[in-house]
């Protein structure tokens, strides 16, 4: 480098001592160091509202202020918690920002919306609320398969779908699909570990990432759910980054049980660094922590989340 900057300054008729030279290169690698640094932007780090849901349900606006308070600039949205008026109000008020809105695919939870059954009232709702993508929170369970089965036993549910059921619900993501870019929003996928269920190339998430287009349906990874089912997310962003814009953080202990995705991140055998690393070179535009409930002091929890992250140098 120092040689050619003495030939630059030579062409230029320009005198430049050694130590000129030598300053001008440290200089430039300086910039060249910065300039590789900023065209791998890191996600915007966020928080699914689900983690607060006990309290949302209580006091929407207090819920919003306590998760600003604790760091956060991102919330991620849980369909069926607070009308559009409500939302709107608590997001000017704690300066939250909300690019992403979760809806099930059936009616789960009583009085919620769903894409099966509201899909018109979910994309008003969306664009009211400047929300740029609706995220299917779950694969489509028909109703019957639904009765008196508590939020809680959904993973037992989901475990059983096979393989007919995988590609119906590719079929529904692929209709949904359509008129929510067609009122100019996006849809994205979250995943469980059902998805990663039996042998490569017959997976649920197989099925839908060959029968869905990166135009029409996108993909938030949950990485917790990703490592319970003993999958890299590393290696799911390297194969995938084109698909995955969103990404869910909670971590699983080496052996899960009851506390899969109930422990701090860094606790567990997630390597976050790397996770996030990659994220980043692929251009993923989110990551939002969460974790499953019941949590005991859900503020607290999504604290420490936080300063882990901060620490890594990621938030």
């Amino acid at each position: 480098m120092p040689a050619e900057l003495e030939r630059l300054a030579s062409a230029c008729g320009c005198k430049v001592s050694r130590r000129g030279v030598i300053a001008g290169a440290m200089a430039i690698a300086f910039c060249d160091t910065a300039l590789a640094r900023l065209s791998t932007p890191k996600p915007a780090i966020g928080i699914q509202l689900f983690m607060f849901l006990d309290a949302a349900r209580r006091d929407l606006a207090a819920t919003f202020q306590t998760i600003a308070s604790t760091g956060y600039r991102e919330v991620e949205l849980l369909a069926g918690i607070g009308s559009v008026e409500e939302i709107r109000r608590a997001l000017v008020r704690s300066g939250l920002r909300a690019r992403s809105m979760h809806v099930p695919p059936a009616p789960f939870i009583p009085g919620s919306p769903s894409l099966s059954g509201d899909l018109d009232r979910v994309i008003a709702n969306a664009r009211a609320l400047g929300v740029e993508f609706i995220t299917c929170s779950a694969p489509y369970v028909s109703p019957d398969k639904l009765k008196n089965v508590p939020l809680s036993k959904m993973e037992e549910v989901m475990a059983q779908l096979t393989m007919s059921d995988w590609v119906a619900h590719r079929d529904f993501l692929n209709a949904i699909a359509r008129p929510i870019r067609r009122a100019g929003l996006r849809l994205a996928y979250h995943n469980h570990a059902a998805e990663f269920a039996g042998p490569a190339g017959k997976r649920g998430m197989d099925i839908l990432l060959e029968g869905t287009s990166s135009a029409g349906v996108s993909l938030e990874l949950d990485c917790g759910w990703a490592l319970a089912a003993g999958v890299d997310p590393v290696e799911m962003l390297g194969r995938y980054g084109n698909r995955i814009v969103m990404l869910h953080l909670k971590d699983v202990a080496a052996s899960p049980g009851s506390d899969a995705g109930r422990i701090s991140l860094g606790q567990g055998v997630g390597d976050w660094r790397a996770i996030l690393t990659a994220a980043g070179n692929v251009g993923v535009r989110a990551a939002f922590v969460e974790r499953e409930q019941p949590i005991h002091d859900v503020a607290d929890a999504a604290r420490i989340d936080l300063e882990y992250l901060q620490k890594l140098g990621i938030s």
